[in-house]
């Protein structure tokens, strides 16, 4: 797929699926590592969600730490990510990084 990720920590209990909601605390980096967005304790539905996460994140249980390396192809592709006011936060074609910590789903 492309995807890189290292597992800090793999947690305990089952493992999410891609059709879970899962609770999330995370960080978004460029390649650079320049912070586009983060959030604390998230609900957010994997089916809706980047393909890397969906790929990466059923690797880790609840209390589990991940950073996730993804090529453009996983992540905002050739249109990039703009924020709430229109500016754009990650140019097209980035490679980017996540630190997501899952700490329960549903």
């Amino acid at each position: 797929s492309g995807l890189y990720y290292n597992i800090e920590t793999f947690g305990t209990g089952n493992f999410p699926t891609t059709c879970s909601s899962v609770e999330v605390s995370f960080t978004g980096y460029l390649s650079n590592w320049t912070n586009f967005e983060s959030g604390d304790d998230k609900v957010l539905n994997l089916q809706h969600m980047l393909p890397g996460w969906r790929i990466g994140l059923p690797f880790i249980k609840p209390g589990g730490k991940v950073r996730l390396y993804m090529p453009p192809s996983l992540a905002y592709a050739h249109s990039g990510k703009k924020d709430e006011s229109g500016t754009q936060i990650v140019p097209p074609g980035s490679i980017v990084i996540y630190d997501i910590e899952l700490h329960n789903f549903y």
